[in-house]
């Protein structure tokens, strides 16, 4: 029983690491986030002027042309549901981006929270003498703060502070034939429970080379901990009628992520402007000490992105963009496109996205957007 109940354990813990390293944001924007950067494949690091450079450039919001009150809100509508290994998959994103900037002068300042974003799944497994099913939820909140400030007319440098929150519970039921057909039983019931807060900082820097190029670079430091706990709970009954329950709450330490984002934005022409982004998270650890203290590697990943703006009248703007992600043992990749209508004081945008992806299969998601300037 020993045995099969470790691997049983060995399933659910490799399940939850490899989801949780999966959808984490700060692993590289792995779905659409931000204002206009989420129809051009999360590639926005030399935008300048725009409430989403809170995320991806805290130093070119610095550039919004008027010394006003801007609101923004984001809704991002994603549902799938599919089938890979036995797997069903649904994703909701309600209210994923919204934010309210104050410009003055040669100063900006952006408050934003990204909330709620809910991920849950279910997994099946069955063999000879082993059923299983697996659901799982994922939970996050963002909140932060941007400043960000001009030095002449062409360079801007900026902060931003970034509070997250993340939860994710994993539920797993199993019942195991030890003695082949007939035999006994054993049933376990197992609930997982990762709970995470920190605070990130992440530092933007944008300069107008000329009216045509921008160039823009964020850099993301390791974040600071507040507080990583997990707890494993477990129920075991077999048929021949014995009963054991046991409960157990170990530290995590999620070492922060070191990333670094560049990106080059060239206007083509008065209606036509491209941007590019690379991007680079270095290695980092994870440490557990659920049965014993276990230190594990998690793999550095690239991802390379671009999107082009065509406007196309004084009222509708055209966005799209596409986006790369690789990692040692899984790719991604994804293509987004958007139209934008303003009038006056008020822009709508509407949009859609598709997401390939190794561990998740493909995705389809509908993206809203709805900003007004006061």
């Amino acid at each position: 029983m020993k045995t099969i109940n470790s691997y049983f354990f060995f399933l659910i813990l490799f399940f939850c690491n490899n989801i949780f390293a999966g959808y984490m944001y700060s692993m590289g924007n792995i779905y659409p986030v931000g204002y206009k950067e989420k129809y051009l494949a999360n590639t926005g690091v030399a935008l300048i002027g725009e409430v989403g450079n809170a995320i991806y450039n805290p130093g070119a919001h610095c550039f919004i042309k008027k010394n006003s009150d801007i609101s923004v809100s984001g809704l991002s509508l994603i549902s799938y549901q599919g089938k890979k290994f036995e797997t069903d998959e649904t994703i909701d994103s309600k209210l994923a981006y919204t934010a309210i900037a104050k410009s003055h002068g040669k100063k900006s300042l952006i408050f934003y929270a990204e909330s709620p974003f809910a991920i849950a799944s279910k997994d099946y497994y069955s063999s000879t003498n082993m059923q299983m099913d697996i659901s799982f939820k994922l939970e996050s909140f963002y909140f932060g703060v941007s400043f960000s400030r001009k030095f002449g007319d062409s360079f801007g440098l900026g902060i931003t502070t970034q509070l997250v929150k993340e939860k994710q519970t994993t539920l797993g039921n199993s019942l195991i034939d030890l003695s082949g057909p007939g035999g006994q039983k054993v049933f376990n019931a197992t609930k997982y429970t990762d709970k995470i807060s920190f605070i990130e900082l992440s530092f933007g820097g944008l300069i107008k080379v000329n009216p045509d190029w921008q160039l823009g670079l964020k850099l993301l430091p390791p974040f600071i901990a507040v507080d990583s706990y997990s707890i494993f709970q477990i129920s075991t009954m077999s048929s021949a009628g014995t009963f054991l329950k046991t409960s157990k709450e170990y530290e995590t330490k999620f070492r922060g992520l070191f990333d670094i984002l560049a990106g080059a934005s060239y206007q083509v022409n008065s209606q036509w402007q491209i941007i590019f982004d690379v991007g680079h998270i270095f290695p980092h650890k994870t440490t557990s000490t659920f049965l014993s203290t276990q230190e594990s590697d998690v793999a550095g990943q690239w991802r390379v992105s671009a999107g082009s703006l065509i406007k196309i009248n004084s009222k509708y703007t055209a966005l799209a963009g596409a986006l790369y992600k690789y990692r040692s043992y899984e790719t991604s990749k994804m293509v987004t496109a958007g139209l934008s209508y303003k009038k006056k004081e008020h822009e709508f945008t509407w949009g859609g996205f598709f997401l390939e992806d190794e561990m998740l299969e493909n995705v389809i998601g509908v993206n809203i957007s709805t900003l007004y300037n006061m």
